[in-house]
């Protein structure tokens, strides 16, 4: 599959979403990483499950430097696994659902890493966490419904939240404050977050 065609179908797929900016950045990566992974026969749902593997591997290893890599590597087969889908001309509604219910079991293991690192902060922790869950619910629901848009893009988004969880693997080295102050700053954000998406919702109903 060529590129301009990469680009058309993924845009396709995603609301006739415009490819512009840091998108159009990703994509090209993303379309590189695609092309490498699919001469090696490695199939979208293997990457993703390696993904799973390596957010779980990351719990126990969680007050350790390789907890950021599998991180990283869990956030990058989450990103590339659907590239590598369409490039394979393998999208399908059953490799969606597997990818949207990886990302939820990820995230769960998320959750139980960072409470390893600020575990003062569970009840902070844990409403984040079903704030998170309940955006992606919306959004779900709502498309579900006959939505056809992926909504608002919030502050935030998952990436975002990986991101936090990854300050606060880097800060519990430095100082056990910056988990907990991470953890505030997760919730604050997914607080913003769910009163985007839901207003972002109310107006398109």
């Amino acid at each position: 599959m060529e590129r301009a065609d990469f680009y058309a179908k993924w845009s396709a797929l995603h609301g006739d979403a415009p490819i512009t900016g840091a998108v159009k950045g990703w994509l090209t990566i993303s379309y590189k990483c695609a092309r490498i992974f699919s001469a090696l026969r490695i199939s979208p749902n293997g990457l993703t499950l390696f993904g799973i593997f390596a957010a779980a591997a990351a719990w126990p290893l969680s007050r350790t430097w390789w907890a950021l890599l599998l991180i990283l590597f869990s956030l990058f087969a989450d990103g590339v696994d659907g590239s590598l889908a369409i490039y394979g001309g393998a999208d399908s509604v059953r490799g969606a659902l597997f990818d949207s219910l990886a990302d939820r079991i990820t995230e769960a293991f998320f959750l139980l890493l960072f409470y390893r690192l600020a575990p003062g902060s569970a009840a902070i922790l844990f409403i984040a966490w079903a704030l998170s869950f309940t955006q992606e619910y919306i959004r779900a629901r709502a498309m579900g419904l006959g939505n056809t848009s992926t909504g608002v893009v919030t502050i935030s988004e998952r990436p975002v939240r990986i991101i936090i969880l990854m300050v606060a693997i880097a800060g519990w080295h430095l100082n056990t404050h910056i988990s907990v102050i991470a953890a505030g700053l997760w919730l604050a954000l997914q607080t913003v977050a769910i009163t985007q998406l839901v207003i972002f919702q109310r107006k398109s109903i």
